[in-house]
């Protein structure tokens, strides 16, 4: 009884847009797909099946906009600014700046709500939501001339 040998060749997958997630992606000649990101160094995916056909589903995100991010970081310097300014009052003394600290501790609750509301917005603006159909990668790292796949 003869037996072949096959030896498992990774090939990585390289996708033609931006992101800024830490993520690397293999296929290999057997169809196995193994993900590199910050949480598993190379652990295999099994991914879904829709229709009897194996897919993966990624979620990649776009590089933040620089005037959003800094629009964001002067938000929350300024709620930074304010929790110290509380802080201060009570020290200093807290029945003295009563109605003051009320005043400020809505301000605070309003103005972290905005902060947290602005940076879901953004998150939800650069998310982007991707399936691979896994036969299909398989058949393109079957190519031997192809050191790595473009997306």
């Amino acid at each position: 009884m003869a037996t072949t040998s096959t030896t498992e060749k990774w090939k990585d997958v390289s996708f033609n847009f931006k992101f800024t997630n830490d993520y690397r992606l293999q296929v290999s000649n057997l169809g196995n797909l193994k993900a590199f990101n910050k949480f598993s160094p190379g652990e295999p995916l099994q991914g879904s099946t829709i229709n009897g056909y194996r897919i993966i589903r990624l979620k990649l995100y776009k590089p933040k906009d620089k005037k959003l991010l800094a629009d964001l970081t002067a938000k929350h310097g300024a709620i930074g600014a304010l929790r110290d300014k509380i802080k201060k009052w009570i020290l200093e003394d807290a029945k003295k700046y009563k109605s003051q600290i009320a005043k400020s501790r809505a301000k605070l609750k309003a103005m972290q709500d905005a902060l947290r509301k602005a940076r879901q917005e953004d998150i939800k603006e650069r998310t982007m939501h991707y399936r691979l159909f896994i036969a299909w990668l398989r058949s393109i790292s079957l190519h031997p001339n192809l050191p790595n796949i473009r997306l």
